[in-house]
């Protein structure tokens, strides 16, 4: 394998996570303090979006390029602030309340469960449209990537990964794994890496 190429190295004090635009041109940053910065890896300099006020951010998803969700909670367990940023004008666009507790936010996308996470909604945070319901199906992760769902279910003996077109929630196909620790998609959406618990990583095309 070859080694790696260092680009740059950008600077954010007590940093929490960061996460890539949609094009992979943009790099977000979350500080523990509430602040949000929006990096140019050319120069390293950054603008910030959002100022720190002490609150927690906990959830981070691009919308589109130009429009970021950002979950904020005051307690770790509760997400009860969803803000939309206009990354562009660095100006928030729209702030509201979660569905209900434990809500959180992948690609744009709101994923609310339901029945004690046997099942979950899911709506767009850019039009509030509900795109689908999926029931019967314990949610403990999942990752989307253009027009595909995939969703993690942990049992005592074995993992289920179940495939579902993102518009409809029509599930495609499932996978069926042992010991399995986290499964995601690749930033093309074409390739699934799987981590079992001892360590190894599988590759799916």
């Amino acid at each position: 394998m070859a080694a790696g190429k260092q680009i740059t190295e950008l600077e954010h004090p007590s940093v929490q996570q960061a996460a890539f635009s949609p094009d992979g041109k943009q790099l977000i940053s979350v500080g523990y303090d509430g602040s949000l910065r929006l990096w140019d890896f050319r120069t390293g300099t950054f603008q910030e979006i959002r100022k720190a006020d002490k609150s927690s951010i906990f959830e981070l998803s691009f919308v589109n390029s130009n429009l970021l969700a950002v979950g904020i909670s005051d307690d770790p367990h509760y997400r009860n602030v969803l803000e939309l940023w206009n990354i562009k004008d660095k100006t928030q666009v729209q702030i509201s309340s979660p569905r209900q507790s434990g809500e959180y936010y992948k690609e744009g996308i709101a994923f609310t469960p339901l029945n004690n996470y046997t099942a979950f909604q899911y709506w767009s945070v850019d039009t509030g449209k509900d795109l689908a319901l999926i029931q019967n199906e314990q949610l403990n992760d999942l990752s989307v990537k253009q027009n595909l769902l995939i969703t993690l279910s942990y049992y005592e003996n074995s993992s289920l990964i179940n495939f579902h077109e993102l518009d409809t929630g029509k599930l495609i196909y499932t996978i069926v794994k042992h010991n399995l620790a986290v499964a995601q998609l690749s930033l093309d959406g074409k390739k699934l890496i799987l981590w079992n618990q001892a360590g190894n990583i599988e590759i799916w095309v």
